[in-house]
């Protein structure tokens, strides 16, 4: 058989773009693998409380997807790195609000879908219930799981309970609109025989209360009304059932936490308003664990705080910091404690179920001796560092200061130096504004000049204009100033009023003291003198 040309061509083509795609896919696996960052090192998980005391939580993990229960495959991966998309990790949830778990089940209600959402960990799968038309939700708040993981869901929109299986199979309902107003959140005691029912009424309604059910949806009791007395509510917001069947209720609208036993009889309560550790800003749930301690989650302190059974504060976990990070809170709504004393914790605002699981005592000291150690070394890098900069610092010369053109310091202009030079300076007076010119000083104030501390000014070309005192001035001047008194001595004659030279003089420079042994030679100054002195005192000029 004779091959034409066209179909050798066409292999050739084949086989060529065959390499080529090979060569790309090899390519493209070589570049991503070149641009990979290597992982960082990983961080030890927070604990609490922090050191000195014992640590008795750390941090798990976080529920926020598909990717928190399901692995991906090795194509799953490597589509994610060629597309840049991972569908598993948007997050499944809108508005989560409230939380049950139990048995590696996890039930969150999103009140945006109007649905639950569950985690199934045992399975590695992710579900969608009361989304479809046989028992569909309108308005989920609270949920709750019995022994025989049944879902309950207060379906405020319908005013009823709906039950669902495992598996998100509609059972049926408990209640309706005859018995319940608002009903917002569910509790089933360990027997499965009692379900507590939180109806909070609303605003106008005095149907605040908790009505109890059994499991065939028969009313058995109703709980207080509206008001602040012990075993009434006042806008009630959840409810948890311990393992010995007491009921706790949180009445968010009076601020405390209520116990009732299992046939509804009051027993205790503690918690108020106010911003001291243990007191309630905006308390949104509630939960219970294996040993009657009791949580409380706050939206107001962004924290959930752990109780006794008899209502002692024994530590909190958040605080006012609003990072998404473990321990941080920005909306804290839902809570929950499973069997095996992990606490499930619901954060509106970042969309997360943060998952919290509480440690033995041996594990609790291996914590806290790892983290000595961390602490240590990093003080011992930080030592060192600071020393070797001390050092550096202390080893290096100080460093001059050049200046390339000294003359380029003082650039007086010419004409301001000859200015400088015929006019005599102006004394400014503080109290005016110095607008008036100033007449020349007199012969007493070049007599005060002399007497007190004289000042030298520089004149190139004309030195002698200067000192223009006449000699029979600077004789009258010193003759005719009184001299001072010693402070240091007594005299019994009054002192004579100084002249105005002297306030010149002062002006100028501080006077010269004279001292004498003698108390009586002091004062000898002749009458004449001092009257001629007085009458030769020049004018003062009014500065005003």
């Amino acid at each position: 058989m004779k091959i034409s040309s066209e179909n050798i061509l066409y292999q050739k083509f084949e086989v060529t773009i065959s390499l080529f795609s090979k060569f790309a896919f090899v390519f493209v696996v070589i570049l991503l693998s070149a641009c990979a960052v290597a992982p960082a090192k990983k961080q030890p998980p927070p604990f609490w409380p922090k050191p000195p005391d014992p640590p008795r939580f750390i941090y798990e993990t976080s529920l926020r997807s598909e990717s928190s229960v399901i692995r991906p495959t090795p194509g799953e991966k490597f589509r994610q790195i060629v597309s840049g998309v991972d569908k598993k990790k948007l997050i499944a949830y809108e508005k989560p609000l409230d939380i049950a778990a139990r048995n590696g089940r996890v039930v969150v209600s999103d009140t945006m879908v109007n649905s639950l959402v569950m985690f199934d960990l045992v399975n590695n799968r992710l579900l969608r219930i009361g989304h479809l038309k046989y028992g569909r939700l309108i308005d989920p708040y609270g949920v709750a799981m019995d022994y025989l993981l049944n879902i309950y869901v207060a379906d405020a929109g319908a005013r009823t309970i709906k039950i669902y299986d495992d598996v998100g199979y509609f059972l049926g309902s408990v209640g309706d609109s005859t018995s319940l107003e608002k009903p917002i959140d569910v509790a089933v005691n360990p027997t499965g025989d009692r379900i507590y029912v939180v109806d909070s009424g609303g605003v106008a309604s005095m149907a605040h209360r908790v009505v109890v059910f059994d499991r065939e949806g028969k009313v058995l009791k109703t709980i207080g009304t509206r008001g602040g007395n012990d075993g009434n509510f006042n806008l009630p917001r959840s409810a948890a059932v311990a393992p010995d069947g007491t009921l706790y209720v949180l009445d968010a609208g009076n601020f405390r936490v209520q116990a009732f036993d299992r046939d509804g009889n009051f027993l205790r309560k503690w918690g108020k308003v106010g911003r001291n550790i243990g007191d309630f800003a905006r308390p949104r749930g509630i939960a219970v664990d294996d040993d009657g301690n009791v949580y409380v989650t706050d939206a107001g302190y962004r924290n959930f705080q752990i109780f006794n059974p008899q209502g002692q504060l024994l530590m909190w976990i958040g605080g006012p910091d609003m990072n998404d990070k473990p321990g941080q809170y920005a909306m804290p709504a839902g809570i929950a404690v499973d069997e095996t004393n992990r606490i499930y914790v619901v954060d509106q605002l970042h969309k997360k179920i943060e998952v919290i699981r509480r440690v033995t005592d041996d594990e609790s000291k291996r914590i806290l001796l790892d983290y000595e150690k961390s602490e240590a070394a990093r003080i011992d890098k930080i030592l060192p560092a600071r020393a070797s900069d001390k050092a550096t610092s202390e080893a290096e010369p100080p460093k001059e200061i050049k200046s390339e053109s000294p003359a380029a310091v003082q650039k007086t202009p010419a004409k301001v130096d000859d200015k400088a030079k015929n006019e005599r300076p102006k004394e400014i007076n503080p109290g005016d504004s110095a607008k008036k010119p100033i007449s020349p000083a007199p012969a007493s104030d070049k007599a005060a000049d002399e007497v007190g501390p004289s000042k030298k000014i520089k004149s190139e070309e004309e030195p002698a204009a200067v000192q223009k005192t006449p000699a029979k001035v600077d004789d009258k001047a010193k003759n005719e100033r009184p001299k001072e008194i010693n402070p240091g001595n007594s005299v019994k004659k009054p002192i004579p009023p100084a002249p105005a030279s002297d306030k010149a003089a002062d002006e100028v420079g501080p006077p010269k003291e004279i001292k004498s042994e003698d108390p009586a030679a002091v004062q000898k100054t002749p009458d004449k003198i001092i009257n001629k002195a007085t009458s030769e005192q020049p004018e003062e000029l009014d500065d005003n």
